[in-house]
């Protein structure tokens, strides 16, 4: 197996294979670090950091998965979040899902809040003072909010980030229709 940090204009069509949501954001203007895995022929696992909250995104191709390469990629693309001076990164996980929940522990990622009537995490890795100040002032909020409330919070953010990345994409003055 060959790890490659890919091209991102030929990264789209090596991701045909992939979930139409992993090849997307992967390759993604706004997925700043994307870590791809090889077997000689094709991408078997990619990894990517997507802008503006520093999300990370991971996929192993259903071969392939049990085998490391997941940890492999994640990894790499924390290395290059540091080295680029990143303070955190954040994930959203499935509670149902017992390898990735081990994947991410064992790589340092600290649950920030529980959706249990959803079945899902989300998950931060402080990479820097500023990231582990910032883990430790959502994981308290989050702990004192309803769940509801917590949802409604992440869904707004989410749609912030949306917004972000298509204020990017045209540009601001084209994003507000002003000439």
């Amino acid at each position: 197996m060959n790890m490659i940090l890919e091209d991102r204009q030929q990264l789209a069509e090596k991701l045909k294979g992939f979930p139409t949501y992993y090849s997307n954001v992967l390759s993604s203007a706004h997925t700043s670090v994307v870590v791809c895995v090889t077997n000689q022929k094709q991408i078997v696992a990619a990894c990517g950091i997507q802008k503006p909250f520093n999300y990370l995104v991971v996929y192993v191709q259903e071969g392939y998965r049990g085998q490391g390469l997941g940890t492999l990629a994640v990894k790499q693309a924390v290395n290059i979040a540091r080295k680029s001076n990143l303070n955190f990164v954040n994930l959203a996980v499935s509670t149902e899902n017992p390898s990735a929940l081990r994947l991410y522990s064992k790589t340092g990622f600290l649950v920030t809040a529980l959706f249990s009537r959803f079945k899902f995490k989300i998950m931060t890795l402080p990479l820097r003072f500023k990231g582990r100040i910032a883990y430790e002032f959502f994981s308290k909020v989050c702990s004192l909010l309803p769940e509801f409330i917590l949802m409604n919070l992440v869904l707004f953010f989410m749609k912030v980030a949306k917004s972000i990345r298509q204020v990017s994409a045209v540009g601001f003055q084209d994003f507000l229709g002003a000439s």
